[in-house]
């Protein structure tokens, strides 16, 4: 279903409300089927723990590539991105979760940054950089370029970004 799980989610929500965290709620496209996207993306939105509590926000996890026509794709995040503003709200916070904008031509070669930028909140680029470089001077580069990248291609210059990192135990102390 739209909620995996949401009897341990909704306990999961509440503890963390408990000790004053904020939860983001998200959700991966495949884009094949839009009409879901959008009810699994609201089902999140709008899920309400035992308790009442609800999501701080949704981040929408834009990465399938299911859909092969880039311009179709892209035609389909920017509406499912619409489709989810416009039923959660201006003030609801939403994040787009999207694909490192240093990636291979190949991958996304058609992706909607502009328009995108004007729907969500903040940008959450997915560099990964443990993937790609080490050292933390050469992750400053890497992560400032990825940075300087989104602003290139969203043309806002204030949107919020926060860089996805990669993982953890890939990283040291110095990289972070």
């Amino acid at each position: 279903g739209p909620v995996r799980n949401p009897e341990p989610a909704g306990r999961f929500l509440e503890a963390a409300h408990a000790q004053g965290m904020r939860v983001v709620a998200w959700y991966v496209p495949g884009f094949v089927n839009p009409d879901r996207d959008l009810n699994w993306s609201l089902a999140a939105i709008r899920f309400v723990s035992p308790a009442g509590e609800r999501f701080d926000g949704f981040g929408l996890d834009i990465e399938v590539t299911e859909v092969a026509d880039d311009r179709l794709r892209a035609d389909r995040v920017v509406e499912l991105s619409r489709r989810i503003r416009e039923a959660a709200g201006p003030s609801y916070p939403l994040a787009a979760i999207v694909p490192n904008p240093l990636r291979s031509p190949s991958y996304w070669p058609v992706f909607p940054d502009r328009e995108l930028a004007a729907i969500f909140d903040a940008y959450l680029p997915m560099t990964y950089w443990t993937y790609h470089v080490s050292g933390a001077d050469t992750v400053h580069d890497y992560v400032s370029r990825a940075i300087a990248e989104v602003r290139r291609n969203t043309r806002a210059p204030g949107l919020p970004i926060h860089v996805i990192g990669g993982i953890a135990n890939g990283a040291g102390i110095a990289e972070i």
